[in-house]
């Protein structure tokens, strides 16, 4: 195994710390309902004694902002639904929810018109509470979710979107953000994986050029085709007033190398005259290696100079484990969007197992590790067969499988995803046509490739036009 790092406990149902605020005048059933959330189910509570203290907390920011909080219907300084409606004006979204009496159906429906999410009759079952909490929760984090992905779409990503409880990242964000409103070039460094494009987004996003256009350039890409200095002209033109970002600038080939240089420099001239035909932001990614190629002589000494003006490094997700509770909830929240109707979870076990793995393909690779797991779990818990097999076949496609532990390698071969992804025979016993079969193969294909077409006719051994022909005889269009 390889747990031999300190980190914070990955407890609450959902996988992460999850902070919460009860209001209740009784300081009793203060300390008991505190005690009963944080013992049963690892949330963070904290408790007040009046409306007037949650006001404040609000007012005054302290930390840890909630993500829920809980009312008692019987405040002594001010009506509940008041301090309900008060907690709304600046905290549209936060789930609410009320305590209440019973046979108190006026109360009911005005905390209700006041913006409560939920109201819970007293005395309240353990496990009620705990289920509307969770869901209160679920539902809050889908939302968030579905707004961040929304912003990634418009290339509106901003700091907030890239929350982080590591240390590690403490150096590179506070960096990223000074440089925010400059117009210094901007190199961000780091292993394959770990979120460089993501906080070039962010950093753009955070801007004044946010409103504009953010123009991506894939440098490897280069290596393909001779560029010319009309195209790469053009994306200059396109990126005027906004942010132009070279992924992979270690591996651009020489004369693509010169073409940027010229840019750059024509960049330079026309801002000293005042033009604002240049006006371009520009960001690189790189790898750790971009050092080495430079020390080698193999890139243009002047244009390395240029773009390592302000460097940003990340670390791998090896040195920021503290972030993995939440990165899980961010990408457990897209896929449940994405393949099912309700919110999935890990089990405790499965979450032993993510926080035993060194993830040395880093963030991608969680990511590409939770949404196979996402196929292969027939419930709304992951339990460690469904991780064991996503993690073996994912490492094995990037790096082989020194990382996975043998016990973990057998649990994998016994999942049943991995004896018969599907089955075999009718419900009356009898086995199931060719075509039926058939169909089965290329519906599970397109879910396992994410859709990728080309990876899937390659992988079943046809053209892709034979491959859409199919997906059409078989009417598996809404799979594809």
């Amino acid at each position: 195994m390889y747990r031999c790092r300190t980190i914070q406990p990955w407890v609450g149902e959902g996988g992460m710390v999850h902070p919460l605020l009860v209001v209740d005048n009784d300081p009793t059933q203060l300390s008991g309902l505190i005690r009963f959330l944080t013992d049963q189910f690892g949330y963070q509570v904290t408790g007040v004694t009046s409306g007037r203290e949650a006001v404040d907390y609000f007012l005054l920011k302290r930390s840890p902002q909630p993500e829920l909080v809980i009312v008692n219907h019987s405040m002594m300084d001010m009506n509940a639904s008041d301090l309900v409606r008060m907690i709304r004006r600046s905290q549209r979204r936060l789930p609410i929810i009320m305590l209440a009496p019973p046979q108190s159906g006026n109360l009911m429906a005005e905390a209700l018109a006041a913006g409560v999410d939920d109201v819970l009759i007293k005395p309240v079952l353990g496990e009620l509470l705990k289920q509307t909490v969770w869901n209160l929760l679920q539902r809050n984090m889908l939302s968030r979710e579905v707004e961040r992905l929304t912003r990634l779409r418009h290339a509106k990503v901003s700091f907030a979107d890239m929350e982080s409880r590591a240390e590690s990242m403490r150096v590179p964000l506070t960096r990223a953000k000074q440089a925010t409103n400059s117009r210094i070039p901007v190199l961000i460094s780091g292993a394959s994986g770990v979120g460089k494009e993501y906080l070039a987004q962010a950093i753009h996003g955070s801007s004044e050029r946010a409103g504009k256009l953010m123009v991506t350039i894939n440098c490897e890409m280069m290596r393909y085709g001779r560029v010319s200095e009309q195209q790469l002209a053009q994306e200059f033109h396109d990126a005027r007033g906004g942010t132009l970002l070279l992924t992979h600038i270690d591996a651009a080939p020489a004369d693509a190398q010169q073409v940027i240089l010229s840019q750059l420099k024509a960049q330079k001239k026309e801002s000293f005259l005042g033009s604002a035909c240049h006006d371009v932001r520009v960001i690189t990614t790189a790898s750790p290696a971009f050092k080495h190629r430079y020390e080698s002589c193999e890139f243009n000494d002047e244009l390395y100079f240029w773009l390592t003006a302000f460097p940003i490094q990340l670390p791998t997700l090896s040195e920021r484990m503290d972030d993995i509770p939440h990165l899980c909830d961010r990408f457990l929240s897209r896929l449940s969007l994405e393949y099912r109707d309700k919110m999935v979870r890990l089990s405790p076990s499965a979450k032993e197992m993510i926080m035993d793995y060194p993830w040395p393909g880093n963030i991608r690779e969680l990511q590409m590790v939770l949404a196979k797991t996402l196929i292969y779990s027939v419930s709304d818990v992951i339990e460690p067969a469904d991780l064991a097999l996503a993690l073996t076949q994912q490492a094995r496609n990037d790096h082989g499988s020194p990382h996975i532990p043998a016990e973990w390698e057998h649990l994998a071969r016994s999942h049943p995803q991995q004896v018969y992804p599907f089955s075999l025979t009718q419900n009356d016993g009898n086995i199931r046509t060719m075509n039926e079969l058939e169909a089965e193969v290329i519906r599970h294909a397109i879910r396992y490739y994410k859709g990728h077409m080309s990876e899937v006719a390659r992988r079943l051994g046809i053209g892709r036009s034979t491959l859409y022909r199919k997906i059409q005889d078989y009417n598996l269009e809404e799979v594809a």
